[in-house]
């Protein structure tokens, strides 16, 4: 069995749960879009403020770096299989299984390319069906239309043709973050990191309610759910709370993430980590035969992880 990685350089980050906490009255889905909504409209001082804020904690939980991973392992699922899919443009569909597209276009559980003192990694995304591919590939089911206009010709994100592939995956480990048990260890060490005293008087400065961390595991999961995630780096210059998490968990040596879709609420997506394959018998493999796929590439795997990363093509995942 993988062992957690040693302790590397990487930075952690506070989330949204200072908006969370003083809006106690309303549900969290609704604080957190109104969060948004306010992030999105700040003034280049409150910017400033709130990208300093986010890098004060990062490097506060970068000094909780060792028990953040161990009790992530603690809790991992030592074993998981998938059978599911993943929907890529026909222009890639030669490596339908390379994970480079989650560099330039990073996912929920990854980041890359935000900023020069972070360790991008790549992650490969998959969901559990064709509609919750088609969902988050698209941003809209299948079957939405809205003035004449279908839900590829909708979407957020270039389309043209594209192709499906059934995916079956063996791990050996994955974080299941629709359990409780899976982020209760992890809330309770990051809820012990407060705002300074700089930090608080900074928030005065610009007359804004003092800054406060994720207390609880709802707040958790809700950020780590959040629908935009890919404007917080716009916004602050940062990456998202659960961008965050999949680096600890990265860390941490574990293979996965398994997580609830929140464009389609029958399904589920699994996010996984080529970098944990390395020392592993897990592997992901396409079900179905495909001319156009060269054999070396139909599985991911221990052997060859490293070259399918990183493939010529650029696949868009949002997830």
């Amino acid at each position: 069995m993988r062992k957690p990685h040693s302790r590397k350089r990487g930075i952690t980050r506070r989330t949204i749960g200072d908006y969370l906490r003083t809006r106690q009255d309303v549900k969290v889905e609704h604080a957190i879009h109104q969060h948004l909504v306010r992030l999105e409209t700040l003034d280049k001082q409150n910017r400033e403020f709130w990208r300093d804020y986010q890098f004060f904690l990062a490097m506060e939980r970068e000094k909780l770096l060792g028990k953040i991973t161990e009790s992530l392992w603690a809790v991992r699922s030592q074993s998981f299989d998938f059978v599911g899919g993943r929907i890529v443009g026909s222009e890639y569909s030669k490596s339908p299984l390379c994970s480079v597209g989650s560099y330039h276009y990073p996912g929920r559980f990854n980041f890359a390319q935000i900023a020069s003192y972070l360790p991008d990694f790549k992650a490969l995304y998959l969901a559990s069906d064709y509609e919750t591919a088609f969902c988050e590939k698209f941003y809209r089911r299948q079957d939405d239309v809205l003035e004449g206009l279908t839900a590829t010709e909708l979407s957020l994100t270039p389309t043209g043709s594209f192709s499906y592939y059934r995916v079956r995956a063996k791990l050996d480990s994955v974080l299941d973050v629709r359990n409780d048990e899976a982020l209760a260890g992890f809330c309770e060490i990051i809820a012990t990191v407060d705002p300074s005293f700089e930090i608080l008087m900074a928030a005065k400065r610009i007359r804004s309610a003092p800054p406060q961390t994720i207390k609880s595991v709802q707040q958790l999961r809700a950020a780590l759910l959040e629908e935009n995630f890919q404007q917080w780096a716009t916004w602050v210059d940062q990456p998202s709370p659960s961008q965050w998490f999949g680096h600890y968990v990265r860390l941490a040596g574990i293979q996965g993430i398994v997580y609830p879709s929140v464009r389609n609420t029958s399904g589920y997506n699994l996010s996984v980590f080529p970098d944990n394959l390395c020392d592993s018998e897990a592997e992901i493999a396409l079900i179905d035969p495909s001319d156009s796929v060269p054999e070396s590439d139909r599985t991911l795997n221990k052997t060859n992880h490293l070259i399918l990363q990183n493939a010529p093509t650029s696949i868009i995942v949002s997830h």
